[in-house]
């Protein structure tokens, strides 16, 4: 395959990952709610002779602080470093703009966008969206090497990495199992902070 499908092929793999992410992030963001009502719902007590980390509130006021240690959030996408050099990202932005500017398109809307999206991609050097918008607009990459792709692959790899912790969270792993197993989880939750259920006289 040679370098410039290799490079569109990667391009639609990385654009796949993080829309896949962006679906990961949403969903863990609802299983916090869902977890912070169910812990709502538990009459607690403390764990006899057992020194409870302190708690942000009652858990029956809980807000999202209370699963701040049980987990944190994937964090936002970090690309990789990028190692193809910046002379070769202006000769792109400078391409593109050539064909996509408002000015040398006559407004057309769907060439516009894509010009917007490519200045927001120099500006915050997202080097790996421009190379995308550049194959949408039918530029081929300057210079495309084994280094272009290289950066392309550590691009998807990173994606890859936060996809695979956010499936392997205390929340991910909530959300995705029997309502006993969740339960059981619940517990043991309950047991790092120094709690357990209330205990039936």
């Amino acid at each position: 395959m040679d370098i410039k499908r290799r490079w569109k092929s990667l391009s639609f793999k990385v654009e796949h990952l993080r829309l896949e992410l962006e679906d990961h992030d949403e969903k863990i963001r609802n299983l916090e709610k869902e977890f912070i009502k169910e812990l709502a719902a538990i009459d607690i007590e403390d764990l006899p002779c057992v020194e409870s980390k302190p708690l942000v509130g009652e858990i029956k006021q809980a807000t999202p602080q209370v699963i701040d240690n049980l987990n944190k959030e994937p964090e936002e996408f970090q690309p990789a470093e990028i190692i193809v050099g910046p002379d070769e990202m202006k000769k792109l932005w400078k391409t593109i703009a050539s064909i996509a500017h408002p000015d040398k398109t006559k407004n057309d809307s769907i060439k516009t966008e894509l010009y917007k999206k490519a200045a927001a991609a120099w500006k915050s050097k997202s080097y790996d969206e421009l190379y995308r918008i550049a194959f949408e607009l039918g530029i081929d990459p300057p210079d495309a090497s084994d280094e272009s792709i290289a950066m392309l692959n550590g691009v998807s790899a990173d994606l890859e990495k936060k996809l695979k912790e956010s499936e392997s969270s205390i929340l991910w792993l909530w959300g995705s199992t029997t309502c006993e197993k969740r339960l059981s989880i619940l517990d043991l939750y309950l047991r790092s902070r120094g709690k357990r259920r209330k205990q039936s006289s």
